[in-house]
């Protein structure tokens, strides 16, 4: 398929998902709305719960040995840090989950980012790596960041349950996550054409802006809000 064409279908896509998640929105507020306290949980609470694991579902906790397994404890310990550096920094903000949640988005959209790259051929990868320092520089160290940053983002989203009662089935995230399936070609075809020298293509900003209005949607959720049965499939609006 001709890429312009998929991104045009793939903008189609997005734009119905917005739709779908400015429809559902109402009735999950209005399902949902009561007011959350602020506990005093803090990111080590939720770290110690993602390493323990048992009050993790059967899918997280065979994420988490997955995950284990390929990182070391100097790795692990950096994480650690980060969050807790993180943490500090959202909690002095005026809108502390809204931080929260921009940081997961942004977990969820580089594993895209370096999943997509992971999937270009030996050659295009080692045009990604020549053209930009920050690249990690082999397949085994983009696996690794991969992990860390999984590891990190599912630490974030139990950091987010505990403190902020910002966790449920069929809510944010797993509309935010679909979204991100979604735009997985446009972000290939991003890649693959930046690399041949390609002009940028029109369609591109609407996707952004597309995605941008879905972000600030998902981000007026309260927390705990759900979409009733699954959460909005784009691909079957």
């Amino acid at each position: 398929m001709d890429w312009l064409l998929l991104i045009t279908i793939l903008l189609t896509v997005l734009v119905v998902a917005a739709l779908v998640v400015a429809l559902a929105m109402a009735r999950a507020v209005h399902h949902r709305r009561r007011t959350h306290t602020i506990s005093d949980a803090t990111v080590d609470d939720a770290w110690t719960r993602w390493i323990d694991g048992r009050a993790l579902s059967d899918a997280e906790r065979t994420l988490r040995a997955a995950l284990l397994e390929r990182l070391d404890p100097p790795t692990l310990a950096a994480v650690l840090g980060d969050l807790r550096r993180l943490e500090v920094a959202t909690v002095a903000t005026r809108a502390p989950l809204v931080a929260v949640r921009e940081e997961i988005m942004a977990s969820v959209d580089r594993r895209m980012l370096n999943a997509e790259i992971l999937r270009l051929n030996d050659q295009q990868r080692a045009e990604v790596r020549a053209r930009s320092s920050d690249a990690h520089q082999t397949d085994d160290e983009a696996r690794r960041y991969i992990a860390a940053n999984e590891w990190r983002l599912h630490v974030l989203r139990e950091y987010a349950a505990l403190r902020y009662g910002d966790k449920a089935a069929n809510d944010w995230f797993a509309v935010y996550e679909r979204a991100a399936q979604l735009k997985q070609p446009s972000v290939r075809a991003f890649l693959e054409r930046s690399l041949a020298g390609d002009a940028a293509d029109p369609r591109e900003s609407a996707i952004r802006t597309v995605d941008q209005e879905l972000k600030r949607r998902l981000l007026q959720l309260p927390p705990g809000a759900q979409f009733r049965g699954n959460a909005p499939n784009p691909t079957a609006a």
